[in-house]
């Protein structure tokens, strides 16, 4: 049994299915998302001071409250959200979402539901606790760099949306002859928050599906 900042009980979450994912494809996505948050946090690590403070609140998410939901609208359109209360943040994705172990840690770790969702992408969505001055811009542009020369991917192009009301930046790669990712991140002080997808380069529709959606996808209170 959890219990809130108030003392009122409250049930922990418990963890939905996994997905019953090819396991090399689960090996490949853990690998790119692995890729991601270890060249990304080792670029920044200069700034050591405050990354060190806030490290402790991002470090080990609190999950006491947390919540994944999935919700079929009127019109018949199914979407999933994630909300995690204790950093007042939510994400909406279209179609249906099933938790899986993550690697890393982070706010949830997700992948398409075979029965009404994107089956072969996968999603992460967690703080990168830099506390750095640097501008979205800036950071954007060392991750664009960083990914090319140290991972070897092939950075396919950027562009920046507001998502929510907040300034976004996305950048788009190709990963391997079959796969791409896509990552966005969102700053609020003192964390940039990325949400990252892999999948197949060919599931266009998809694509096109979950990129249409990115504009109310984060809110971050």
């Amino acid at each position: 049994m959890a219990t809130s900042l108030f003392g009122d009980p409250a049930p922990a979450p418990q963890p939905l299915p996994a997905s019953p994912r090819d396991k090399n494809d689960r090996k490949l996505v853990i690998i790119v998302i692995s890729a991601v948050i270890v060249l990304f946090v080792g670029a920044v690590a200069g700034a050591a001071g405050l990354w060190v403070h806030y490290a402790a609140k991002f470090n080990k998410i609190d999950k006491a409250h947390e919540a994944l939901s999935s919700d079929t609208s009127q019109t018949g359109d199914v979407s999933t959200t994630y909300t995690n209360p204790a950093y007042g943040v939510t994400l909406k994705l279209p179609g249906r979402w099933m938790r899986v172990r993550p690697p890393y840690p982070s706010f949830c770790t997700l992948a398409g539901d075979p029965s009404d969702g994107p089956s072969r992408f996968d999603v992460m969505f967690w703080p990168i606790y830099t506390a750095s001055p640097a501008s979205l811009d800036d950071e954007a542009n060392m991750m664009a760099v960083m990914y090319q020369r140290n991972a070897g991917w092939t950075f396919r192009g950027g562009e920046s949306l507001q998502i929510n009301g907040r300034y976004a930046r996305i950048l788009r790669f190709s990963t391997s002859p079959r796969d791409d990712l896509t990552l966005v991140v969102v700053k609020k002080w003192p964390a940039t928050y990325g949400l990252l997808f892999t999948g197949p380069g060919d599931a266009t529709e998809d694509w096109q599906h979950l990129r249409a959606a990115l504009s109310q996808s984060i809110e971050i209170k």
